[in-house]
């Protein structure tokens, strides 16, 4: 029995004067992460999304602003702050992450007992951040090589003189996680897409800015769902300190009483609290568009 895997397809941009020195090229900005990796350094991120549903009719805006701190494997530990906007009203979180244990902070805090602020959990395995849709993976910038360009002028970010690649790449697999937006090289249980990406590096070859356009595969022509994203790299090798919050104001996620709505325990990891949310205050938006009378909101956590 023979194995097939689907390999991405690549498609170049169309070619243009390349004005790259000596020694630059995606191989060296792979170097040069890895090396920040090795260093178990840090860096500060901030990035701002669109995620568009068309078949529900969503926009979603996302601004998140936080720091990585790296260990030879790639980012081991983040402290990133989320504020989420759509139609019905906005929603923030804040996350730590250390290896697997989460900890999350909701800004409509549902059901947790008095004097906690966090609700803590633990994935099965460590988040595959080798997999991410980003600027600063080595495994991503190893996927898009192939078929970038050779890199033209970029002209400045934050001051710095920057060198712009940009290229596009088809993957059989998107799949949306805690991390953030995961590829993958053979077909699974969510659909494959298009990735458009740009990114911009300084001199010392570390990434300074990196856009996204994603486009899912759609298995009916209404089912369209796109994502753009820009993010900022600032501050590389800073020596970023990330701690898990006291243990006296944080709860385990298992030990919050079923949800009341049929349903809204789903969700699964650092982000459940957050999805509960948005998914109740869309509930609550529907009901009141057609009773024209305001529901009141749901307020459960995962079990």
């Amino acid at each position: 029995m023979s194995l097939v895997v689907s390999l991405p397809k690549v498609e170049t941009v169309p070619s243009v004067t390349p004005v790259v020195r000596a020694g630059h090229s995606l191989a060296s900005v792979r170097s040069a992460v890895e090396q920040q990796f090795a260093n178990r350094s840090g860096v500060h991120v901030s990035t701002k999304a669109r995620d568009r549903s068309f078949w529900v009719g969503l926009t979603e805006i996302t601004t998140t602003k936080g720091v990585y701190r790296f260990a030879r494997s790639g980012i081991s530990r983040s402290d990133i702050t989320e504020v989420s906007k759509l139609t019905f009203g906005t929603s923030s979180m804040r996350l730590i992450t250390i290896g697997r244990d989460n900890y999350v902070q909701v800004s409509a805090t549902a059901s947790i007992p008095p004097g906690k602020k966090w609700v803590h959990s633990r994935d099965a395995r460590l988040p595959r951040t080798n997999a991410l849709v980003e600027g600063l993976n080595p495994g991503f910038l190893q996927l898009v090589a192939p078929g970038a360009d050779s890199g033209t002028s970029g002209g400045r970010v934050d001051g710095v003189p920057t060198i712009l690649y940009a290229g596009v790449v088809t993957v059989p697999e998107l799949r949306p996680s805690k991390a953030g937006i995961l590829f993958g090289l053979k077909k699974g249980s969510e659909p494959g897409g298009r990735i458009r990406w740009r990114l911009w590096v300084g001199p010392d070859n570390l990434p300074r800015r990196f856009t996204a356009s994603l486009t899912w595969d759609a298995l009916e022509a209404e089912n369209v769902r796109t994502m753009n994203w820009t993010s900022f790299y600032r501050h590389w090798g800073d020596r970023v300190e990330i701690e898990a919050p006291p243990r006296r104001l944080w709860v385990e996620e298992n030990r919050h009483p079923p949800c009341q709505r049929p349903g809204a325990c789903r969700p699964q990891g650092a982000r459940a609290l957050r999805d509960i949310v948005i998914s109740a205050n869309a509930d609550e938006a529907a009901a009141s568009s057609r009773a024209q009378q305001p529901q009141p909101r749901a307020r459960c956590v995962p079990v």
